[in-house]
């Protein structure tokens, strides 16, 4: 049986707390920063933990290389103009994927 996350601020501290320790183990602690006031769940198997927005402009470089040092790091599917097309943007947004922990399920 499921159980359903309580969204207490102190249960979202915990993954925020953890998902920092992950960016700072990689070394991008100055780059990614942890957006305190969005969160969501995915099947209530994961933990989305979002980062603050960050101007293409000379970061993509350091973008890819946090992409392949932190395997949990995920973008949000890109958006579309109302003719279906990609629309080109101007920030890089993205989250962490964490696992929820057996006592929170």
């Amino acid at each position: 049986m499921k159980m359903r996350f309580d969204w207490q601020q102190d249960s979202k501290e915990r993954y925020f707390r953890k998902a920092e320790e992950q960016i700072e183990a990689a070394g991008f602690k100055d780059f990614l920063i942890v957006e305190r006031t969005a969160f969501g769940i995915v099947r209530n198997e994961k933990v989305m933990i979002f980062l603050k927005p960050i101007h293409k402009s000379g970061h993509t470089r350091k973008w890819w290389e946090a992409k392949r040092e932190l395997e949990c790091l995920k973008e949000p599917k890109p958006l579309k103009d109302k003719y279906g097309r990609p629309e080109k943007a101007f920030l890089i947004r993205g989250f962490l994927e964490l696992e929820m922990e057996e006592c929170d399920r």
